[in-house]
């Protein structure tokens, strides 16, 4: 599943990040408001600046969002990526590539003012915690990959 980024079209870069110590995932609670994924599960990270690739991105998501410095990193597909807004509206929003970064230990990552906050979940907690659409496909699809890498 690992395999080349596509710097031409990603837009995005978000990342599955595992703490080796407890073997859960870290996934951002977004706020319960108006816009894209009240309330939900999604992944840390998020938009390219123009001058970046997916890695350095990501990495300056995670430090931004969670004040985690990434080293171990896999890339580990890229997926076109669709917003449901509270609204109805769907919205295409590009190519998002998405990582599985390792943390030693879950107290590696501390929330910023960024995002709303975090949640430590197994994968299987993570399905019954209501997550995005793209996590919960991705999950769903690719569990044996996340969980031996």
């Amino acid at each position: 599943m690992s395999g080349s980024i596509n710097i031409e079209t990603a837009s995005a870069a978000k990342a599955f990040l595992r703490a080796r110590d407890s073997g859960r995932f870290c996934f951002e609670r977004r706020a319960n408001k108006p816009g894209a994924f009240p309330g939900m599960l999604t992944l840390l990270g998020g938009k390219m600046d123009p001058d970046e690739t997916p890695l350095i991105a990501l990495r300056r998501e995670l430090r931004e969002e969670v004040q985690v410095a990434s080293r171990s990193v896999w890339h580990l597909t890229d997926v076109e990526e669709v917003v449901d807004y509270t609204d109805g509206r769907k919205q295409k929003v590009g190519i998002t590539a998405v990582f599985l970064v390792k943390v030693t230990k879950e107290a590696a990552a501390t929330p910023t003012k960024e995002i709303a906050g975090i949640e430590w979940l197994t994968l299987n907690e993570a399905l019954n915690a209501k997550p995005a659409p793209m996590i919960k496909e991705f999950i769903i699809n690719h569990r044996s990959h996340l969980e031996t890498l």
